[in-house]
Protein backbone atom coordinates (compact mmCIF):
# COMPACT_ATOMS: atom_id res chain seq x y z
CA UNK A 1 0.00 0.00 0.00
CA UNK A 2 0.95 3.65 -0.84
CA UNK A 3 0.34 6.17 1.07
CA UNK A 4 0.03 9.84 -0.87
CA UNK A 5 -1.52 11.81 1.17
CA UNK A 6 -5.05 11.59 -0.48
CA UNK A 7 -8.04 9.14 0.68
CA UNK A 8 -9.53 7.33 -2.08
CA UNK A 9 -12.65 7.64 -0.57
CA UNK A 10 -14.85 9.98 1.57
CA UNK A 11 -18.42 9.16 2.34
CA UNK A 12 -20.67 11.57 0.70
CA UNK A 13 -18.05 11.95 -2.06
CA UNK A 14 -15.67 14.41 -2.23
CA UNK A 15 -11.46 13.92 -1.53
CA UNK A 16 -9.31 15.55 1.40
CA UNK A 17 -5.85 15.63 1.08
CA UNK A 18 -3.09 15.53 4.16
CA UNK A 19 -0.89 18.44 4.26
CA UNK A 20 1.13 18.03 7.43
CA UNK A 21 1.25 15.81 10.27
CA UNK A 22 3.22 18.21 12.38
CA UNK A 23 2.42 18.04 16.13
CA UNK A 24 0.76 21.55 17.16
CA UNK A 25 1.99 23.24 20.00
CA UNK A 26 1.42 21.62 23.59
CA UNK A 27 -0.44 24.67 24.55
CA UNK A 28 -2.78 24.62 21.93
CA UNK A 29 -2.83 20.72 21.33
CA UNK A 30 -4.58 21.01 24.94
CA UNK A 31 -6.92 23.23 23.70
CA UNK A 32 -8.01 21.04 20.83
CA UNK A 33 -7.89 18.04 22.98
CA UNK A 34 -10.32 19.86 25.54
CA UNK A 35 -12.58 21.01 22.38
CA UNK A 36 -12.69 17.71 21.37
CA UNK A 37 -14.04 16.40 24.80
CA UNK A 38 -16.07 19.68 24.87
CA UNK A 39 -18.33 18.61 21.88
CA UNK A 40 -18.32 14.88 22.84
CA UNK A 41 -20.11 15.72 26.03
CA UNK A 42 -21.75 19.29 25.41
CA UNK A 43 -24.98 20.00 26.96
CA UNK A 44 -27.29 22.47 24.93
CA UNK A 45 -27.35 25.59 25.02
CA UNK A 46 -24.13 26.65 26.97
CA UNK A 47 -22.41 22.84 26.84
CA UNK A 48 -21.15 23.87 23.22
CA UNK A 49 -20.21 28.03 23.48
CA UNK A 50 -16.32 28.29 22.24
CA UNK A 51 -13.93 30.11 24.10
CA UNK A 52 -11.89 32.68 22.73
CA UNK A 53 -8.60 30.22 22.86
CA UNK A 54 -11.03 27.46 21.16
CA UNK A 55 -12.18 29.96 18.31
CA UNK A 56 -8.17 31.03 18.04
CA UNK A 57 -7.15 27.99 16.94
CA UNK A 58 -10.09 27.05 15.21
CA UNK A 59 -9.53 30.19 12.60
CA UNK A 60 -5.56 29.44 12.64
CA UNK A 61 -5.14 26.15 12.40
CA UNK A 62 -4.99 25.69 8.49
CA UNK A 63 -2.62 28.43 7.94
CA UNK A 64 -0.10 26.42 10.65
CA UNK A 65 -0.21 23.19 9.02
CA UNK A 66 0.26 24.81 5.26
CA UNK A 67 2.99 26.67 6.77
CA UNK A 68 4.63 23.28 7.95
CA UNK A 69 3.56 20.60 4.72
CA UNK A 70 5.14 17.14 4.36
CA UNK A 71 8.46 17.50 2.87
CA UNK A 72 8.50 14.07 1.35
CA UNK A 73 5.46 12.05 2.99
CA UNK A 74 7.71 11.22 5.60
CA UNK A 75 7.51 13.45 7.60
CA UNK A 76 7.73 11.44 11.51
CA UNK A 77 5.30 12.37 14.24
CA UNK A 78 7.46 13.48 16.88
CA UNK A 79 9.10 16.58 17.49
CA UNK A 80 13.16 15.44 17.79
CA UNK A 81 14.85 15.31 21.02
CA UNK A 82 16.07 18.76 21.92
CA UNK A 83 13.55 20.66 19.14
CA UNK A 84 11.15 22.97 20.51
CA UNK A 85 7.42 23.45 19.37
CA UNK A 86 7.05 25.34 16.84
CA UNK A 87 4.60 29.05 17.46
CA UNK A 88 1.25 28.98 16.52
CA UNK A 89 0.81 32.57 16.41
Amino acid sequence: MQLNGHSKKIRGGGRCSIVSTRPLPPTEYGIVLGLDRKMRLGQFPDGFMLTNDEVRVILKNCAYFMARPLIDGDEPMKIPDGARAAAFD
